[in-house]
């Protein structure tokens, strides 16, 4: 039977005759409204009241519904469960009466949504007093320390409750602050609970209250995320908190959210000062260029993460031509003119339109269409909304709830009703594109955003991030989120998500050649934290692309640099700073070593250390970005520890007794990265070598100076004369008789290598001229020329021996030593000849030995492109670690880099040509050892 017939058996016994006009009132809510018809029957007698016509026929103000608390609902409760759920009843009444004058045409959208308002900002006032009184009881009362008064506590209403123009189901955007930090009281005696904590625990109370459900329904959804720094914010803040927030970090979203606030509950006057204090970000006097394209994205955004591609046609609120875009429309033109034209400084869509028209910036027949419309979706979205008394923004698919929807407001049917609607919709999706121009930039903005808030990553994104990384995008995601963010605390921009897509666009270019590229950014992240504010890193790397892809260079390729610019920032900055000047000659180096301190040791010593570290991170750079090649490398590295000693012995040594001999690869001017410098120190004649060495001591408790990450220089003084067991310092007598009387033929090879670096000039050429005489004053023998042979097999077995052996590229069988040794074996055989090999780099005595054909063509060109081979390999695993690394790392992971580094397909295909080398590298140098001097017997254990 009709629902009014179930209902007048119920209200016959009130002996109450019901005009037509009334029942079908009734009727109307009923049909229409399923929530209110059960509440209805339930409490029959609230169709009386609904029917009176101080209820029915007038619009209320804030003291009505404060009246009909106070005499209905208000009494003594047991206990606040009581309270609350008479606070939903009464709610749901309030509600149930605005949606009965609704559908019944007896009030218009705009006195419907004004009631909605206010019945929110009644509850709202009374669970914030219920609240705040609750824990004032158990903590005690805020207390303002400066002005000695109670802590004022504010609500701001954002969104629909801000605007006056809440629906019967929307979310009620708040945030929540307090005026000032401080500590509670209890009798005028300070507490432990400070302000915030007090104001943090009141906040997420009222939060609690307004969300409970019951069976007498809820109160309001709350959405908080409005506030600085959304979810991962502080629930409530000082009002001191919110104006610096704003001020640093405020964004165009939440310029649009404040156009709409007012304070709502709590300090009304608090919340007045806060949105003056603000006034100049709510309304800028200068609006930046880009703000309506911040906010078109704002929309777009919404579009992507709320709504959805395929129900934007029938999402009411932010779908094409919807509510949304009219309000878009509205607070653009407001963030544009109302700083110069303060009228438009209005929290209301329709207020605003009002003024928009009056002053001339819409003409009037845009003017009245946007209200209508705007009006008029409205009220579909009031029906959409009470019907269900839920939150939703579909229009139904055609059939029955259509049809129920347009009889509601007037129409025949929802094809009719449809009809009416598309060119509403049109016309404002026209009239928003006008103002917000796609450029498509825009949409990209938006789709980053969106994934780096932390959503799943969609087509182009996930696209993008496989081609990239290598790897599926769902295994990058956060940790590409991470890069761009950093730490939790910092915030998702506008700004920060254009850097990062300028600094994407090098990502093509910059990361198919790095190793481990999302590594790498893990590791510019780490950088950026050193560096100083993320965002003015970001700019210095969107504007200096050389920058950022040095940067993804050197993080990949050495973890030392990473490490050592992570803690000294500013080496990076004065290197791009003054430009990379990737060759400088030993004038330019000593003016530079001479402006360190020179007080003292100690400070002369850490400031040495780290120009060495710049120079190095320097010279890494030139390296990398192809600005030097691998010769003039080891030069530049060699002259720079020459440098270093040269100005050191001059602090150590001002009378120049001593002297500075380099032997093997700094000997050579082969210094690579982590490399020793192997030295002994001559002096002249002297009767006591003490205070000579006590300078050698010194210097290299400078030279050799430790920091956390590293020493200067190690110093390695073993090669001297009888080894460790010898004095730190030579005299050249000693040095003479030395190698006249016992020493080996190993160490008569080293000499090939040893020159003098810095000292006394005339005690380097006495030097030079014994050298010379020990090297090339005879031929060494065959005999000779095997042991030296044996000492390679020795080191092999002893320095080589690694699982596989190819592993070993420098003492392992075919390894960088082979060669070495071999160029040195003719070095001491035909070095007293041919004057042009009296020189120890060994690349260019191979080379060489080739030109004077001394070693055949064919295995001299194999020899040289195998040592170029090895040497990178070496170089490039000593620069990772600025260690003196002489083995490949075991596993797939340092082949991998390698293979990447140096441009191979893959890992495989590197490990082949690696032991292809050593092999080949091998064969030909035992090839050319029994041609030339009848080594038959190669592989034996030396009997040394």
């Amino acid at each position: 039977m009709p629902f009014s017939e179930e209902l007048l058996k119920k209200l016959r016994a009130q002996d109450t005759a019901w005009s037509k006009e009334a029942l079908g009132r009734l009727n109307s809510l009923a049909d229409f409204c399923p929530v209110y018809r059960s509440v209805l029957i339930q409490h029959p007698e609230y169709f009386p009241w609904l029917e009176n016509p101080a209820n029915r026929d007038e619009q209320f103000r804030f003291g009505a519904f404060q009246n009909i608390w106070n005499t209905e609902f208000d009494r003594s409760f047991k206990n606040p469960r009581e309270r609350l759920s008479a606070l939903q009843r009464f709610r749901r009444k309030m509600s149930m009466r605005i949606a009965y004058r609704d559908i019944n045409g007896l009030a218009g959208i705009s006195e419907s949504l004004t009631e909605l308002s206010l019945l929110a900002e009644f509850c709202l006032q009374l669970v914030t007093r219920l609240a705040r009184a609750k824990w004032e009881e158990s903590l005690g009362q805020p207390w303002n320390e400066e002005e000695n008064r109670p802590a004022r506590f504010c609500i701001l209403g954002l969104g629909k409750l801000g605007g006056g123009e809440l629906n019967f189901c929307s979310d009620i955007d708040l945030i929540y602050f307090f005026e000032k930090r401080g500590f509670t009281r209890i009798n005028g005696r300070p507490t432990q609970y400070s302000n915030t904590e007090f104001y943090s625990r009141m906040s997420r109370e009222i939060t609690s209250i307004l969300q409970e459900r019951s069976e007498d329904g809820f109160l309001y959804n709350v959405d908080l995320r409005l506030r600085p720094e959304g979810n991962s914010g502080p629930i409530v803040r000082s009002l001191a908190a919110l104006e610096n927030y704003y001020s640093a970090a405020g964004q165009t979203w939440e310029r649009l959210a404040l156009i709409r606030a007012r304070p709502v509950a709590g300090d009304v006057e608090l919340g007045d000062e806060l949105l003056e204090s603000i006034n100049t970000f709510r309304y800028p006097l200068h609006p930046p260029p880009s703000l309506l394209s911040e906010v078109a994205g704002v929309k777009i955004r919404t579009e992507k993460e709320v709504v959805g591609q395929e129900a934007l046609q029938r999402h009411i609120k932010s779908g094409h031509g919807g509510i949304r875009e009219i309000e878009f429309f509205v607070q653009a033109l407001q963030l544009i003119n109302a700083a110069r034209n303060p009228f438009l400084q209005t929290h209301s869509t329709l207020t605003a339109l009002d003024q928009l028209e009056r002053y001339q910036f819409i003409n009037g027949a845009d003017a009245k269409f946007l209200r209508d419309t705007y009006c008029y979706l409205r009220r579909i979205e009031q029906r959409l909304q009470m019907r269900e008394e839920r939150r939703t923004h579909i229009l139904p698919e055609p059939g029955p709830a259509l049809d129920a929807l347009a009889r509601s407001l007037g129409h025949t049917d929802g094809e009719s009703f449809e009809n009416d609607l598309e060119p509403r919709r049109n016309r404002i999706r026209t009239l928003y594109q006008s103002l917000f121009e796609d450029t498509g930039q825009e949409e990209k903005i938006q789709e980053w955003s969106i994934f780096l808030r932390g959503e799943k990553a969609v087509e182009p994104i996930s696209s993008r991030l496989e081609q990239w990384f290598q790897r599926p995008a769902d295994e990058v995601a956060q940790r590409l989120r991470q890069f761009v963010l950093g730490g939790a605390q910092n915030l998702l921009t506008r700004e920060i998500v254009l850097l990062f897509m300028e600094i994407s666009d090098q990502f093509d270019e910059v990361l198919p050649p790095l190793a481990r590229p999302m590594r790498t950014l893990e590791r510019i992240n780490t950088f950026a934290e050193y560096y100083g504010a993320r965002k003015q890193f970001f700019k210095t790397c969107s504007q200096n692309p050389n920058f950022f892809k040095a940067l993804c260079l050197l993080f990949d390729r050495s973890s030392f640099i990473h490490g050592l610019t992570c803690s000294h920032p500013e080496i990076l900055e004065e290197i791009f700073s003054a430009g990379l000047r990737p060759v400088k000659d030993p004038d330019f180096m000593r003016v530079e070593i001479a402006s360190g301190p020179r007080e003292s040791d100690r400070e002369f010593s850490r400031w040495l250390w780290l120009y060495v570290k710049a120079e190095q991170v320097r010279l890494a750079i030139a390296d990398m970005l192809g600005a030097i090649d691998s010769e003039t490398l080891e030069s530049q590295l060699s002259l720079l520890a020459d440098m270093v000693l040269e100005s050191v012995l001059e602090r150590v040594d001002p009378e120049g007794e001593l002297a500075i001999v380099a032997l093997g690869k700094y000997g050579a001017g082969e210094l690579d990265f982590g490399s020793d410098l192997d030295l002994f120190i001559i002096a002249d004649k002297s009767d006591d070598l003490a205070p000579l060495i006590h300078k050698t001591r010194r210097l290299q408790s400078i030279a050799g100076h430790r920091q956390p990450q590293g020493r200067t220089f190690v110093i390695d003084l073993r090669l001297r004369p009888h080894g460790k067991d010898g004095p730190a310092v030579t005299t050249l007598p000693a040095f003479r008789k030395y190698h006249s009387d016992s020493a080996k033929v190993w160490e008569r090879q080293i000499l090939t290598r040893a020159r003098v670096v810095t000292g006394n000039e005339l005690l380097g050429r006495k030097f030079v001229k014994i050298r010379d005489e020990l090297i090339y004053s005879r031929p060494a023998s065959d005999r000779e020329v095997r042991e030296i042979w044996k000492m390679r097999l020795r080191i092999e077995k002893e320095k080589g021996m690694v699982n596989p052996p190819q592993r070993a590229f420098k003492a392992g069988s075919g390894g960088l030593i082979d060669i070495e040794f071999l160029t040195q074996i003719m070095q001491l055989k035909v070095g007293a000849t041919y004057q042009r090999l009296r020189k120890p780099h060994t690349g260019t005595l191979l080379q060489t030995l080739i030109d004077l054909n001394l070693i055949g063509g064919n295995t001299g060109r194999i020899l040289l492109d195998n040592y170029n081979f090895l040497r990178k390999i070496e170089r490039y695993l000593r620069r990772e670690k600025n260690d003196a690394v002489s083995s490949i790392g075991a596993g797939r992971e340092p082949l991998r880099s390698l293979a990447k580094w140096l441009d191979f397909t893959g890992p495989d295909a590197f490990w082949d040509e690696h032991c292809t080398r050593m092999k080949e590298t091998r064969m030909e140098s035992e090839k050319f050892l029994r041609q030339n001097f009848n080594i038959i017997n190669l592989d034996y254990t030396p009997n040394l």
